[in-house]
Order: C-alpha cells, then structure tokens, then sequence
C-alpha cells in the first residue's frame, strides 16, 4: 500500500483538482489501497483543517476507483490527532483497523481495538 503524496500548486496550497486523476492512475496501475498522509511526511505539516480535506477529496475518489483508504491521523499535539479520529467517526468512513496512529499517547486514543471510530471513547 504505497503512501500517497498530498499534491500542492506553485503557490503551495494544495491542489485538490489533481487527486481524482492521481487516484484513477494509482487505480487504473493495480493499486488496490492508499496510505492518506502517511509517510510522505507533509500531511503532519498541514493545518487540521486541510487534513480533513484531503483525507475527504480520497474518500470520494475510492467510491468511483475503489481505492481502500488508510488514514495517518498521527501528530505532535494531541488535540489534533484527537479531533481527526473524532472527524472520522462522525464520518462513519473509516475503520479504527484503517487509521494509523504515531505519536507517544497513541494507545490512549483506540480503547476498542477493533471497533469503528464511532465507538472511540475520546
């Protein structure tokens, strides 16, 4: 499962257009699943605010590529990785098996290891 890159314009900001046609490439060469904001190492760089919305233009794409998304949801404030694995479960889009969490309180976060993200006791 290759980490996917978050794409940005020459002006920095993230290009959001370009993760469709990135996702179908990726699809349309064999790739069955995605790392969103994994090892890439800019997606911890980005406000909370434009994680969300990166990890919401893949969630879209792999309903029309059938992509399976994983989401690195880690960081150093706490409170941000927090509010992303919050955001997910109200989105009732990914499976706490599908989130990668790094970060020293990491194990706080998942008390159901096998749960979805709705049932995470934050």
């Amino acid at each position: 499962m290759p980490p996917v890159f978050t794409p940005l314009n020459d002006d920095l900001t993230i290009n959001y257009g370009i993760i469709p046609a990135y996702a179908k490439f990726l699809a349309d060469s064999g790739i069955k699943s995605v790392l969103v904001g994994g090892t890439t190492g800019e997606h911890m760089s980005l406000s909370v605010a434009d994680r969300k919305k990166v990890i919401d233009a893949w969630v879209a794409v792999a309903k029309t590529t059938g992509l399976h998304i994983q989401v690195q949801v880690g960081g150093a404030p706490l409170a941000d990785v927090t509010e992303l694995v919050r955001f997910l479960g109200k989105k009732k889009i990914i499976d706490t098996k599908d989130l990668i969490i790094s970060g020293v309180f990491s194990h706080l976060l998942l008390q159901k290891h096998n749960s979805t993200t709705e049932d995470v006791e934050l």
